[in-house]
């Protein structure tokens, strides 16, 4: 857990050059059982902002249990928005 929490971290503060990135922070968003983890990677992909990572956020929002993780997505999608990054197509 400490490792992908910790990975996600640093893959989104690379944002700007991390795009390459996204599927598998997408990827622990959907599959990652620790919430942290979760939450981590919602805000790493928010960072990134690619159109790709913004879709994850979307997808994973729609079905996502756990209160906190949908709010660090919610955060995300928006911080994203207020950056001007893409939105999802």
């Amino acid at each position: 857990v400490d490792q992908a929490y910790w990975a996600a971290t640093l893959i989104g503060r690379l944002a700007p050059t991390a795009g390459k990135a996204d599927d598998v922070l997408a990827r622990q968003l959907e599959e990652h059982v620790a919430l942290s983890v979760r939450e981590r990677s919602a805000w790493a992909l928010g960072e990134i902002g690619t159109a790709a990572a913004l879709r994850a956020l979307e997808k994973r929002r729609q079905i996502e249990q756990d209160d906190e993780v949908r709010g660090e997505i919610a955060d995300a999608i928006g911080a994203a928005a207020e950056q001007g990054k893409s939105t999802p197509s």
